[in-house]
């Protein structure tokens, strides 16, 4: 026998003749059936475990997509704020210029002065936001990565599990 175990049925009598192939003896396989179905339980887990981390693949890529669509705008606002800010750095030269020659009050140049200073702001927070935005595409490539490799892993581990269920298989069909 390729089993050891309890014997349950002997099939042949004592000096019987018997011919290749014939089962002549039966052992308990009780357990070794509550093995594989524990096998089968593990290997289902793992192909659940594939299609979370195919779904997790999927998020990231959605979500990277949602990141290049921000990036997008926050460029866009950018170009938005880059011309504003050259409007209020006209304005304000010209009020500076009147201003030198005596033509402008100080509360309408102090008026250009602030709106330049607050569209500069504008500018930098936007660029700002475009850094960001770049620096979450570049984490989500991570993400991805990582979730590639978990996916693999996985695939590894289902085709373990394979391997364990087919063997118990095998010591299943060895008790007779």
């Amino acid at each position: 026998s390729q089993l050891s175990g309890q014997v349950v049925e002997i099939l042949a009598d004592y000096n019987s003749e018997v011919k290749a192939g014939q089962v002549v003896a039966r052992l308990n396989s009780d357990q070794i059936r509550a093995r594989l179905d524990a096998a089968r339980a593990d290997l289902e887990q793992m192909r659940a475990n594939r299609k979370v981390q195919e779904g997790q693949i999927e998020k990231v890529r959605a979500d990277t997509d949602k990141a290049r669509a921000t990036l997008a705008d926050m460029e866009s606002q950018v170009a938005r704020n880059e011309a504003l800010l050259a409007d209020t750095e006209r304005a304000f030269q010209r009020q500076s210029e009147l201003r030198t020659r005596g033509f402008a009050a100080e509360s309408t140049f102090d008026t250009a002065r602030a709106t330049r200073d607050a569209q500069q702001a504008s500018l930098n927070s936007s660029k700002a936001q475009v850094n960001s935005a770049k620096a979450a595409i570049a984490s989500l490539g991570a993400d991805l990565q990582v979730a590639q490799a978990n996916l693999s892993a996985v695939t590894a581990q289902i085709a373990q599990r394979e391997a364990a269920v087919r063997q118990i298989e095998v010591d299943l069909r060895n008790t007779d």
